[in-house]
């Protein structure tokens, strides 16, 4: 895999979290890999993330695809987008893994959503980053 396209660059959430769609058209109906790299998170907390793909924007065409879970501390606990991460959890899923999520499909969108975020005694915080590569 050779190209890749962001669909998080790296960032700060303390709470429910719809990220920016990002086209997917370019990307290979069966040739892909997405990625979900969680660098940060503050003592016990749990995050859940959710791709979600539309073909109209996500206006009233809204998919959810992968979902992934993370509890516990993750880096230096800080929630810190520039705190020290040594232990990056890092998650992938494949077209063939997947082969519903609508990637290469004409007017094809994607994001990555915090649908839910809780512990920490009420402060959560996670720093992540996603992208697709194909």
């Amino acid at each position: 895999m050779t190209n890749q396209i962001w669909i998080q660059t790296k960032t700060a959430q303390t709470a429910p979290y719809n990220g920016s769609a990002v086209s997917v058209i370019t990307v290979p109906e069966n040739y892909w890999t997405l990625v979900l790299e969680v660098m940060n998170q503050t003592p016990a907390t749990t995050t859940r993330f959710t791709f979600e793909d539309s073909v109209d924007g996500f206006s009233s065409d809204v998919m959810a695809g992968p979902s992934f879970s993370v509890t516990g501390q993750i880096g230096d606990g800080s929630g810190a987008a520039d705190g020290f991460h040594p232990d990056v959890k890092r998650f992938t899923i494949t077209q063939n893994d997947y082969n519903d999520l609508r990637l290469g499909v004409v007017s094809s969108e994607l994001r990555l959503s915090i649908t839910d975020i809780n512990g920490n005694n009420g402060s959560p915080s996670v720093v992540f980053q996603s992208w697709v590569e194909f």
